[in-house]
């Protein structure tokens, strides 16, 4: 995908672009999809130093597996180059979920998860976020998931700011 965005934070207009390259496996003990994603955007994003103006690139590594019925695992990797002013330069998160069938709601799903960020040239010197979700199969096209994340930053001169987010996600597949 090639897109061209109105304005950043800065108020420069850029161009945003990305490609995935998937593979989806049907192994004995269930389905996996394991991905590659490249994105970058035009030079229209300032330095650390506010000098000139940099462009992002990022690669990402993404992986689901099915573990039997019941059971699914995944993982995220990312990272991202800093010449650009970035908050975090990567990330490190993964997780499980379980069916509801194992209760008896074949449709509902519950998950726990957990990502590290590592700063990138900004103030951040690391984040953490843990995540509980719980997710309900309206039909085959349409989710709604509710979570509840705690997270945690690390800040390079002091102690960051903590604390609870709720959400409430929406997944419409076609």
């Amino acid at each position: 995908v090639v897109m061209s965005i109105g304005e950043n934070d800065d108020g420069n207009s850029f161009t945003f672009w990305g490609t995935q390259l998937g593979y989806r496996a049907e192994m004995p003990w269930g389905v996996g999809n394991y991905r590659v994603l490249v994105v970058g955007s035009s030079d229209d994003f300032p330095d650390p130093g506010g000098m000139r103006e940099e462009r992002r690139f990022a690669v990402g590594l993404s992986f689901d597996q099915q573990l039997g019925e019941t059971f699914g695992a995944w993982l995220r990797l990312g990272w991202q180059d800093d010449r650009a002013v970035v908050t975090y330069d990567s990330i490190y998160s993964g997780g499980i979920n379980i069916r509801g069938a194992a209760w008896g709601r074949p449709n509902h799903e519950v998950g726990l998860g957990y990502g590290y960020l590592v700063g990138g040239n900004q103030d951040v010197n690391s984040a953490h976020v843990a995540e509980v979700y719980y997710r309900v199969a309206i039909n085959e096209y349409f989710a709604l998931s509710a979570d509840v994340q705690y997270m945690r930053d690390d800040l390079r001169r002091a102690d960051g700011p903590s604390g609870f987010v709720l959400g409430l996600r929406s997944t419409f597949e076609f």
